[in-house]
């Protein structure tokens, strides 16, 4: 029996229309110009052990996905290799090249190539075009791979910082600790506020507590700061003059209590710092699926308003039991 169908037109493999051509020269220059700008912004996160500033790449992973299922929709097997190819070994134009490498380069093929197979059978399988499940079959797969790709280089930096300096290493965990934890400080402790230098606050704990303390006189004060200086710094096992803001002040302070608590079991860091990398990559991960989503039914549409794609319809065959 027949059945009317709609799907989405796709390039003849012998007929070679000149605006075929550029429509796919198009779509694979935007996803080689995103690709790159999503590989210069990760290596510029992870080599900084700034993991909190992943605004940049994953904005740019919003407007890849769409594109990338563009790609997978238009070009035939042969050409969509060959570009795969190209965005999988330019991640040795910003990465080093090692063992992590290898496995990088490995992962993306694997998720390109899976997210061209499971558009082809979305579009084969489904008899209305939806941009919204091609573009989920691509991204799910693709994004996989991408966060094991991080981690990776994670792994890599990570055992890098320890073999050669691991304070770097233990400074990084304290700026994100330290960000994490200043606001609720805030919140609920009296009198503490990032913006204050730390003799401002021991000064401020002064005159709330003794009242008289502002009729003292010069120098008495400035023994009772400089002694209550010298015996917070003791307790807190870090070294300062006093101008310092609060804010590098429990930076600081974080960072020596990680070092204590973390170095003896420094071979596990580099692994336990991995998962953990992974782990809160793949919660951002839901986000941005969404919102290329959002862009790509946005971008689907003007394709189609613009004549790069057209929905045609077809007739196709299907198998019917009778008795």
């Amino acid at each position: 029996m027949t059945n009317g169908s709609e799907v989405s037109s796709q390039p003849s493999q012998t007929e070679f229309s000149p605006a075929k051509i550029l429509k796919q020269v198009f779509a694979a220059a935007i996803v080689c110009a995103l690709w790159a700008v999503i590989l210069w912004q990760s290596q510029l996160v992870v080599s900084s052990i700034s993991y909190v500033n992943w605004a940049l790449p994953a904005a740019g992973l919003v407007l890849f996905m769409p594109f990338l299922a563009l790609t997978a929709m238009i070009l035939e097997n042969r050409l969509y290799f060959i570009l795969i190819a190209v965005l999988a070994f330019a991640y040795l134009l910003f990465f080093p090249i090692n063992l992590y490498a290898v496995l990088a380069i490995a992962c993306l093929l694997f998720g390109f190539w899976r997210a061209y197979f499971r558009v082809k059978f979305e579009m084969a399988n489904h008899i209305k075009f939806g941009a919204h499940q091609i573009i989920r079959r691509a991204s799910s797969m693709f994004m996989l791979a991408f966060l094991l790709v991080v981690s990776f280089n994670v792994l890599a930096n990570v055992s890098e910082d320890l073999a050669n300096d691991d304070s770097r290493i233990y400074s990084g965990l304290a700026d994100m600790v330290t960000r994490g934890v200043l606001p609720i400080v805030e919140r609920n402790l009296p009198g503490f506020h990032r913006a204050l230098t730390l003799d401002q606050y021991i000064v401020n704990g002064f005159v709330n507590s003794i009242p008289q303390y502002q009729d003292l006189p010069p120098e008495v004060r400035e023994g009772e700061l400089a002694q209550s200086r010298e015996q917070l710094l003791a307790y807190l096992h870090i070294q300062a003059v006093g101008s310092e803001p609060l804010t590098d002040i429990a930076r600081r302070a974080v960072e020596i209590k990680l070092a204590e608590v973390l170095r003896p079991h420094a071979a596990f860091l580099p692994l336990i710092y991995g998962l953990v990398i992974f782990s809160l990559l793949r919660i951002l991960a839901f986000f941005v699926e969404w919102l290329s989503l959002a862009f790509g039914a946005l971008l689907f549409w003007i394709l189609r308003k613009t004549e790069f794609l057209k929905i045609t319809h077809t007739q196709i065959f299907a198998e019917h039991v009778e008795i």
